[in-house]
């Protein structure tokens, strides 16, 4: 009987434990969705722009060889 009550003692020290990382992570997730997703979603964007941006200037640059691929 002893060990039935420490396992039970243990297990809710766990699930505590658990229910506390659970809610710790959940505050981060939402942190990072909050706080450090606009700055992400733009540093795509400006990459994805960058892209575009060279890609057309090479086209201006080289109007010859650009014309030829079409």
């Amino acid at each position: 009987m002893h060990n039935k009550l420490d396992v039970m003692g243990r297990s809710r020290f766990w699930l505590a434990h658990l229910a506390l990382m659970r809610s710790l992570a959940s505050f981060w997730n939402w942190l990072a969705h909050r706080l450090a997703w606009p700055y992400v979603e733009l540093l795509i964007r400006l990459w994805i722009a960058k892209l575009f941006f060279f890609f057309g200037v090479r086209e201006l640059m080289h109007w010859d060889n650009g014309l030829q691929l079409r």
